[in-house]
């Protein structure tokens, strides 16, 4: 199911940031488990910037084709939520274009919780960097839970 992002729900309801990161999936898993411990409605993320690589001419003349690029990127990274014997409720899926905290911020005006990933762990990106995790802990009007890579893994911001 897709809505337009801050659109009222009539129950709580978690929204996580959805990134095909390992700390990206580690926060998507913790968001469907809030979501059933809370009785929340869940809704996924993903925002993403046009493309400005050797794909962008690929997608530059079909914005439609890249937004069901990152729309099929969402779906399968939500597969693992709908597995057969798991109560987390059907996503809500939120597609669109613009910075990540933008969008986050947007998508959780009507959410009880905000869940995002760490992203990457070094120092020196720590320093030369403003994460999308800094900017919507400091922007947020709700909690927001930043949730790391598991231990002993790869940074969060490679893929898997």
């Amino acid at each position: 199911m897709t809505t337009p992002a801050g659109q009222p729900h009539p129950q709580p309801m978690v929204v996580v940031g959805c990134a095909d990161t390992v700390s990206g999936r580690a926060a998507l898993l913790f968001a469907a488990q809030e979501a059933r411990a809370r009785s929340a409605a869940l809704r996924v993320v993903l925002a993403y910037q046009p493309s400005t690589d050797s794909d962008a001419d690929y997608f530059e003349m079909n914005p439609d084709r890249e937004r069901e690029h990152y729309r099929q990127i969402a779906e399968q990274l939500c597969q693992p939520l709908t597995r057969p014997g798991q109560d987390t409720p059907t996503p809500d899926v939120v597609i669109e274009q613009g910075g990540a905290a933008t969008v986050l911020l947007h998508a959780c005006r009507d959410a009880s919780m905000l869940v995002v990933g760490s992203g990457s762990h070094g120092f020196l990106a720590r320093l030369t960097q403003t994460s999308t995790a800094a900017r919507v802990l400091s922007e947020a009007q709700l909690p927001v839970v930043v949730v790391p890579a598991p231990p002993g893994g790869p940074s969060g911001s490679s893929r898997a």
